[in-house]
């Protein structure tokens, strides 16, 4: 036997181990389906930049990511997606839920590493995603996070009946506030997307502002109308918050009226 066959023999077992960590790696891609993660965060981040005027998000660049896979969630957790100039470093995790092909944004937790790295809380959420079979992966920012939404289908417009419902059930509680409604009151809700986490509608005759909850984050499929009849709604007027998305409401809002 040659030297040279020798050799080859010695070496086949490194170069199965190579195909075999290629093929692992392509298979973690596929089976976390990276590409709808991928769009589930870029749509929750351009939320949450546009909707709540957040502008730490690193928009349109290129920021890295780990990833872990847990049955339907899949563990994220990056260093680099979010910073803010008011403190070193700010890590955050998210917990992405999939079905169907398609992923939706669960829980979002963000850390300042040096005042929370030795509590519980932040090593049990680092633990979710550093375990066993965690991946490393680039994510790129979308550089633009004006909003785009979907044409009304079946489920948009139940949801929207239920917002409605919401903020009509609001007005008609007493608040103590001193505010007065005339029969006929017009409310500007904000148009939205089925996997927004929340929309919110403006009141003009009281200058009345509601955030609406459209999903729980803890299980981001499912629809809250749907299993306890409404959306949760909070009033928040008179808020600075509501100066701040009051103006994109008025923009990109659908105007009803009350029965």
């Amino acid at each position: 036997m040659s030297l040279k066959y020798i050799s080859y023999l010695f070496r086949l077992p490194v170069i199965c181990m190579a195909i075999i960590a290629f093929l692992h790696s392509d298979y973690a891609m596929a089976s976390m389906n990276l590409n709808a993660i991928s769009v589930a965060i870029n749509r929750d981040v351009c939320f949450d930049t546009f909707w709540n005027n957040n502008e730490y998000y690193q928009i349109g660049k290129t920021v890295n990511i780990v990833a872990r896979q847990d049955g339907d969630k899949t563990y994220i957790w990056s260093n680099d997606l979010y910073v803010s100039p008011f403190v070193r470093q700010t890590e955050v995790i998210y917990t992405i839920f999939s079905k169907g092909g398609q992923s939706r944004v669960g829980d979002v937790v963000g850390f300042n590493t040096d005042a929370m790295r030795n509590t519980p809380f932040y090593k049990e959420q680092r633990n979710e995603v550093f375990l066993s079979g965690a991946e490393r992966f680039s994510l790129h920012l979308p550089s633009d996070c004006t909003p785009h939404f979907s044409q009304d289908n079946q489920k948009k417009l139940l949801m929207l009946m239920c917002v409605m419902k919401g903020v009509v059930g609001e007005l008609a509680t007493p608040t103590g506030t001193g505010r007065h409604y005339s029969h006929h009151v017009k409310i500007i809700i904000a148009n939205f997307n089925i996997d927004y986490p929340e929309t919110y509608a403006f009141v003009p005759e009281s200058r009345s502002f509601f955030r609406i909850a459209l999903i729980d984050r803890d299980d981001p499929f499912s629809d809250l109308c749907y299993r306890y009849g409404s959306y949760a709604t909070l009033d928040l007027s008179d808020t600075v918050y509501a100066a701040q998305v009051i103006p994109h409401v008025l923009k990109y809002g659908r105007i009803f009226w009350t029965p």
